[in-house]
């Protein structure tokens, strides 16, 4: 939607596709934060008024919803230790309604003319001497299109992407399956905060992690709501876990009279980044391009750039080595590094749970400064734990070692993937 929103306020025609019957309804399971630490994907965002506001790309987007300034990041161990991180003045990240964001940017791509086909499952893209060949499936019909260019904007698991051969030359790690509640009437004692229960006490099987985080709902007057997500390796059920963590878990006293108001699922598969994702004339933006995620806000970001980057080519300027330069330099997971280094912060579920028990226990007072951030969790989560290394060497030297090597471990045993 953004994407075409943008290319139509610059005159262009534009047909925006859509498998959804209903664009504004989320369905995938999705945390929907603003990560507002800054330098995040190369920008730097605000919330304020009925605008969430990117600096350095110098446009807004139109939110009418509420949000939740975040105040910490916890994780919380099996026997209910905790590492926090938290700032002294700006929140952790910023909670919003996705459903409300989606509405608005709907109600703005129609109001900038963009033909809309809903019910309609993008297939292919090919490239073609007059520009590209689209094809098309509604309702059991088959359609073809000929367009000067396409975005392709499908998601982590693109179908289009896979179609242009894409996917050949990326590694795969594996895949995840992830089921969500958003329920009312938790009765939660850390009404601000994004929690994370890491062990594997907490998940049938040993297997996968608990992510719950408060929600604002759609009328401002209704009730505080929760979302909590259980995402596991693709061979494990989620729901087993999720239902078993709120049914009979060490906190399932929160839940006593919870009511689960929507159920949202995802499958999704580990690949590394696209380097160049332009296509001849195919522009490939947000999570359909990415190591699992973009955030909402990437896929804002550089749904903007990929509409700006074709305005530009249709003037005779560089607009896809422009944007080809602005992912490799700002998304993160492009950087060397950047995935080991994350999924073993996600990883730290490989230790033993009394292990976890002991670590959170000596961080548990500790004031960890830190956003909620994916490329900037680790370094201050393990720097939480390191500030007790020696007192862990007397204490518990095996212990200490796992953690001084804990960079050995490695991206599928992080995941618990085969």
């Amino acid at each position: 939607m953004m994407s075409a929103k943008i290319a139509a306020q610059q005159g262009l025609k534009v047909l925006l596709v859509d498998f959804k019957k209903d664009l504004t309804k989320v369905r995938r399971s999705c945390c929907a934060n603003l990560i507002n630490e800054p330098n995040t994907h190369g920008e730097f965002i605000t919330i304020e008024g009925e605008n969430i506001t990117f600096h350095r790309n110098d446009f807004n987007v139109r939110y009418t919803g509420g949000w939740i300034e975040l105040d910490k990041n916890m994780r919380i161990s099996p026997g209910g230790r905790f590492l926090n991180l938290q700032r002294e003045v700006d929140p952790v990240a910023i909670s919003f309604n996705k459903e409300v964001l989606l509405e608005n940017l709907l109600e703005d791509t129609r109001k900038s003319g963009v033909e809309i086909r809903n019910s309609t499952l993008g297939v292919k893209v090919e490239n073609i001497p007059e520009g590209v060949k689209v094809y098309l499936r509604s309702k059991g019909r088959d359609l073809e299109l000929i367009a000067r260019y396409a975005i392709a904007a499908d998601g982590v698991n693109s179908r289009i992407v896979e179609g242009l051969g894409l996917n050949k030359e990326r590694k795969l790690f594996g895949g995840f399956s992830v089921i969500s509640y958003l329920m009312e009437d938790v009765k939660c004692p850390y009404p601000k905060a994004w929690m994370c229960f890491v062990g594997k006490g907490f998940v049938k099987g040993g297997k996968g992690q608990f992510y719950m985080d408060p929600k604002p709902p759609r009328d401002r007057k209704d009730p505080p709501q929760f979302e909590l997500t259980c995402g596991c390796p693709i061979d494990t059920s989620p729901k087993e876990s999720i239902d078993e963590f709120i049914q009979n878990g060490r906190f399932s006293s929160w839940f006593k009279k919870a009511r689960i108001i929507d159920t949202r699922t995802a499958v999704l598969y580990f690949r590394a980044p696209i380097p160049d994702p332009v296509k001849g004339r195919v522009v490939i933006v947000g999570d359909a391009s990415s190591f699992i995620e973009v955030y909402v806000q990437g896929a804002l970001m550089y749904g903007y750039q990929g509409a700006r980057a074709i305005i530009k080519e249709m003037k005779g300027e560089d607009g896809f080595p422009e944007y080809i330069k602005s992912w490799i330099n700002s998304f993160e997971y492009n950087f060397p590094g950047a995935i080991e280094k994350a999924t073993q912060a996600f990883g730290l579920h490989v230790l033993e749970d009394e292990e976890l028990d002991y670590l959170f226990g000596l961080t548990e007072d500790d004031r960890i400064s830190g956003y909620l951030n994916e490329f900037t969790d680790p370094d201050r989560v393990m720097g939480g734990i390191l500030k007790h290394i020696e007192r862990i060497r007397k204490e518990r030297p095996a212990l200490a070692k796992k953690i001084e090597e804990f960079e050995k471990v490695s991206i599928k045993e992080a995941l618990q993937v085969e």
